[in-house]
């Protein structure tokens, strides 16, 4: 189908940018997009380069070129295995912004895209062989955890006093010691992201590798499950040895590590 031409580029946060979407393109807004499948998972304001070659893609990067300059990148965990006529119901895919194309000696096309935003697949079917989908703009649920304040999904991160190893974590909270972890600069990422789903995405794409598992972030529609997911993980990997104990110590709920450890 095509494969990466340099990556996604240094996993770290440094890497991504918050553009979120086109203007144009509110939530819930229905948009008919081709879908390129790979066994990739990208974030929004993630940078992805790609060598496109197989007769299908290059007809559909052409026309993309020829109009909106997107598509949406649909990890082929979605796709039944030897099919491309069967997209799993829901699926969630992330629309991707051609930045740069050039032609190389071998025809391939080398292809720079931009992650916008993240978009469910209500429908598709074959163009040409290749995959179109109809999809809806996918954004977090705005709705307030039962065990916080209300005014905790305020879209801007507010400052907070430290909570208790075991009381229920405030956002920015969350956001700040998964900070920690990453050994990402807080107020860059403040900066860089407006909101907490934003924030939650960008520390997804710095912290986990794994492709399975970053799509299971993707999909996700809640910033704090999100979050506590990537909470839970950093325990997990820490009690497996993967990484270094002496700061999730300090920074890790009791309750999360006794769990992570048993």
């Amino acid at each position: 189908a095509g494969r990466e031409a340099g990556g996604i580029g240094a996993p770290g946060v440094r890497t991504l940018q918050s553009r979120g979407g086109s203007a144009a393109s509110s939530a819930g807004e229905r948009m008919t997009l081709p879908l390129f499948v790979l066994r990739r998972v990208v974030f929004p304001g993630e940078v992805l380069s790609l060598c496109i070659f197989e007769p299908r893609y290059v007809l559909m990067l052409q026309r993309c070129l020829r109009t909106s300059r997107q598509f949406a990148l649909l990890h082929s965990a979605c796709v039944e295995s030897g099919s491309m006529r069967s997209v799993s119901r829901g699926a969630v895919a992330t629309t991707l912004r051609i930045e740069s194309c050039a032609q190389d000696a071998a025809a391939r096309f080398l292809i720079r895209t931009r992650a916008l935003y993240r978009v469910r697949v209500l429908s598709s079917h074959l163009a040409d062989d290749y995959i179109v989908g109809i999809t809806e703009k996918l954004v977090d649920d705005p709705s307030p955890s039962p065990d916080l304040p209300a005014d905790e999904t305020h879209a801007e991160p507010r400052s907070t006093q430290l909570d208790h190893a075991d009381a229920p974590r405030s956002l920015d909270r969350l956001v700040a010691d998964l900070c920690a972890i990453a050994g990402t600069n807080s107020r860059y990422l403040s900066d860089a992201a407006a909101g907490y789903e934003q924030q939650s995405l960008v520390l997804s794409a710095a912290m986990v590798h794994d492709q399975d598992a970053r799509y299971e972030l993707l999909q996700m529609t809640s910033s704090r499950e999100r979050l506590e997911a990537l909470l839970r993980r950093a325990a997990d990997e820490s009690a497996a040895g993967l990484t270094s104990t002496s700061l999730l110590r300090r920074i890790l709920p009791t309750r999360v590590r006794s769990c992570a450890t048993q």
